[in-house]
């Protein structure tokens, strides 16, 4: 008995004491560091289009304008889609 308590506790301080910092750092997958953003004509491209995909807010928020339906093409702004 006195074996298998010492075992679990020699087990709990391995696992508590041990360094996970290389496990904490997580290298993007999806987002682009500031170094590669922009450095090629379809990085840009692909900025403007996502903008133009968000499309303008119905309701501008500092005027309180409502922008009907019709007054854009399908609820977005034009552009490559």
């Amino acid at each position: 008995m006195k074996k298998i308590i010492v075992s679990f506790l020699c087990a709990g301080f391995l696992v508590a004491f041990t360094s996970c910092d290389s496990f904490l750092e997580e290298n993007p997958k999806t987002d682009m560091s500031m170094d590669q953003n922009f450095s090629a004509p379809a990085h840009a491209r692909n900025a403007v289009n996502g903008l133009y995909r968000q499309g303008a807010p119905n309701f501008y928020a500092d005027g309180g304008v409502y922008m009907p339906q019709k007054a854009t093409h399908g609820g977005f702004l034009s552009g490559f889609f």
